[in-house]
């Protein structure tokens, strides 16, 4: 796929306000009372529990989201409700609506003043086959909880830098289709993320967090977590945090036409498997970093396919530059106590490359990976 093509216009229009940089948002909130003003307790009858639920189907969002704020165009806050939610006591709570998913689909949500979707320690949502298109800085975002959330079948294009002035030393200002900011149990969120397109972000294109080694054929098998989404035209296709302690793992994804491809970015190394991704016509295709200096280390690359050119059988295709196969099919990276970290800060990608440290003892296995089009090198 060179380029995706996506309808924005809908029959059902919200358009927030072009004089400022107010925009318009549509929140989904969690509203409980247990107590009285004075702050005496109520009883059971007397509690409410309301959880807002959203309905979208095609509905076209313009100008929404609000500047320099976490505000998104649909914002959901505070809905942390479950499927079965039982209260303290045992009792189901008769004035508890916490069983419905709120669900978008057929829907477009663009030029948005700042993030096009927020959910704030937010459960049971859907996104489907959904178009998003010019967001600031981050397209959608989850923060805290993210449970029986599914976000399937979207496209997401142009996820752009916001007006401001950088100031040397501050924090790197994320770029993003998605970014996951929270850990996240693949056996027991209820959550998918998968068949995702992102083409065009002036920083990486999805952000997610790793899934413990252990847990990894819970997506590659039984489809939980983040899975077989594409990244094209981006800084870092693919960016992953570290979950807890442990061996992490990440996978299952398909990128092209990047500064870098895939990146596993740990912030406290301790090993990796990495595995089915497919990696075309990035400048470097894979970036490994799981190894700090002296730090004794496995890691596992497999089952991938990376190639330096996607159309192998068009020559003409081609520019000379990308046809002499000048790029870089997987680099492994060390991290010394003056590398980045994640998430990045004021230089993105940042590292201290160790080619040869007698300190450095860590190991990459790679196996059934498939490099096409690449010049043999032993630098």
């Amino acid at each position: 796929m060179r380029a995706v093509v996506a309808k924005l216009s809908r029959n059902i229009v919200i358009r927030g306000n072009t004089i400022d940089d107010w925009g318009c948002r549509v929140l989904i909130y969690r509203l409980k009372i247990v107590t009285t003003m004075a702050g005496d307790p109520l009883t059971e009858d007397q509690k409410i529990d309301w959880q807002g639920v959203l309905n979208f189907d095609g509905v076209e969002m313009d100008n929404c989201g609000q500047r320099d704020t976490s505000r998104g165009a649909i914002d959901f806050r505070f809905v942390d409700g479950t499927p079965n939610e039982i209260l303290a006591n045992g009792v189901q709570a008769t004035r508890t609506k916490t069983t419905s998913v709120s669900v978008v689909k057929n829907s477009a949500i663009h030029d948005c003043k700042g993030y096009c979707w927020n959910s704030e320690s937010s459960n049971m949502w859907t996104v489907d086959n959904t178009v998003f298109f010019n967001g600031r800085p981050i397209m959608m975002t989850v923060f805290n909880l993210g449970k029986y959330v599914t976000i399937s079948n979207n496209v997401f294009i142009g996820a752009m830098e916001r007006n401001y002035v950088f100031v040397e030393g501050s924090l790197y200002d994320m770029k993003a289709f998605i970014y996951w900011y929270k850990e996240f149990d693949v056996k027991t969120g209820g959550s998918k993320v998968f068949n995702n397109i992102g083409q065009g972000s002036d920083g990486p294109g999805f952000v997610f967090p790793h899934v413990h080694c252990e847990d990894r054929l819970e997506t590659i098998n039984n489809g939980w977590g983040f899975y077989d989404n594409t990244a094209t035209t981006t800084l870092v296709g693919f960016m992953y945090q570290v979950q807890g302690t442990g061996c992490q793992w990440a996978g299952r994804a398909n990128v092209a036409l990047s500064q870098r491809g895939f990146m596993v970015n740990p912030t406290v190394p301790q090993g990796i498997i990495v595995e089915y991704v497919l990696a075309v016509e990035n400048e470097r295709g894979i970036v490994l970093r799981f190894a700090t200096e002296g730090t004794n280390r496995s890691g596992f690359f497999r089952n991938s396919y990376l190639s330096e050119v996607s159309r192998l059988g068009c020559p003409n295709c081609y520019t000379n530059g990308r046809s002499i196969c000048n790029g870089i099919g997987t680099q492994m990276l060390v991290v010394t106590q003056g590398g980045e970290e994640f998430p990045l800060k004021s230089s993105p990608l940042s590292f201290d490359v160790i080619c040869n440290s007698e300190t450095f003892d860590s190991r990459l296995y790679v196996n059934d990976v498939i490099f096409e089009n690449y010049k043999q090198t032993f630098q």
